[in-house]
């Protein structure tokens, strides 16, 4: 009599134990968040691109100004190929978070997949003004100026990320590109311009000028001339 009482209840508790299981995990019986903080959780733990923009817009539903929410579904939609509503949502997240150079660095990418390389322009800027040690945004920029075909202006980017991290090999291997391509161009005129950068960072003013009178010759419209002025006039 015992061991069949023993039998019921253990047979009991298994089935107690089953239907709470099925409970807790059915849809149907479970709770659904109730703030924005548990939506937003709740979507980064899935993994469906789609729920992720549905949970994301849930929690900006309940809160119009969680950026991160924003930003979060910005890349939900950039995983889905759909660029233009990432771009929208990176734009409320700036709106919101103006002093972040991550989120500026991320709309100029979604750009940069569009082909619009003139545009993302002002976002690089904005990111290297923000954060000037951070490489990846001189890279970034670099790449639009080198699909712009403004070869000498990619370089200058490549080599000052290569001058914030020595060992991005990105940057190298973007640069050697470039060089590449400024078969095309005068290569004279970069050569003094880069001797002349090299004579300022020695603090050699006159030797300095003395590039800058070779550059003026060879290239009087070039940007290089007035950047490479202000640089020596700052110079004792």
């Amino acid at each position: 009599m015992n061991i069949k009482r023993e039998k019921y209840f253990y047979f009991l508790t298994r089935i107690i134990l089953l239907a709470t299981l099925i409970y807790c995990s059915c849809p149907i019986f479970a709770s659904e968040p109730e703030t924005a903080e548990e939506w937003f959780n709740k979507a980064k733990k899935d993994n469906d691109q789609k729920l992720k923009i549905e949970f994301y817009s849930k929690a900006i539903e309940l809160d119009s100004k969680y950026v991160d929410a924003y930003v979060n579904r910005a890349i939900a939609y950039y995983n889905l190929g759909k660029y233009r509503l990432a771009m929208d949502d990176y734009t409320k997240a700036i709106e919101l978070k103006p002093n972040d150079p991550s989120i500026y660095n991320r709309r100029g990418y979604s750009y940069y997949l569009l082909g619009e390389y003139r545009k993302l322009l002002s976002d690089y800027t904005k990111a290297i003004k923000l954060d000037s040690a951070s490489s990846i945004y001189y890279v970034n920029r670099g790449n639009a100026f080198y699909r712009l075909e403004e070869y000498l202006k990619a370089i200058i980017d490549y080599s000052r990320a290569i001058e914030n991290d020595p060992k991005y090999a990105w940057a190298y291997y973007n640069r050697g590109n470039a060089y590449l391509m400024l078969e095309e161009f005068d290569k004279k005129a970069f050569g003094e311009s880069y001797l002349a950068g090299l004579f300022v960072e020695q603090k050699n003013k006159n030797q300095a000028l003395t590039c800058l009178e070779k550059m003026k010759e060879t290239d009087p419209s070039s940007f290089l001339n007035n950047a490479l002025r202000d640089k020596i006039g700052l110079l004792k």
